[in-house]
């Protein structure tokens, strides 16, 4: 039985997932938001933004995206960048509150 980094990775994941209790939602969000050395997958923004039109989810995101924001501080520079970008994507694709929740919240972005 071989065991490649990849399928560790994945182990870990899941494993965390299950002890933390992370809801599939919240596993999106942070895949989407990784460090990783590449740009978010369409598919991830596209599901994150159809979860924008649950109201339960909507509060999720934007919690998330919040905290992901402040904790940052130019440490991880890719992730504040794919949390950017995906704001970008959820006011061009999102639930139009969306709109209004960034609009209200500009000044967190601008302290960036």
């Amino acid at each position: 039985m071989s065991f490649n980094l990849e399928s560790l990775k994945q182990a870990a994941k899941e494993l965390t997932d299950k002890v933390v209790k992370r809801s599939p939602l919240e596993r999106t969000l942070l895949d989407a938001t990784s460090n990783e050395n590449w740009t978010t997958p369409v598919k991830l923004l596209q599901e994150i933004s159809d979860s924008t039109y649950n109201y339960q989810d909507f509060s999720v995101i934007m919690k998330f995206i919040w905290e992901r924001l402040m904790e940052q501080k130019n440490k991880n520079w890719r992730k504040t960048m794919k949390v950017l970008n995906m704001i970008d994507y959820l006011l061009k694709n999102g639930a139009p509150r969306c709109i209004s929740e960034f609009k209200d919240e500009i000044y967190q972005i601008r302290m960036l």
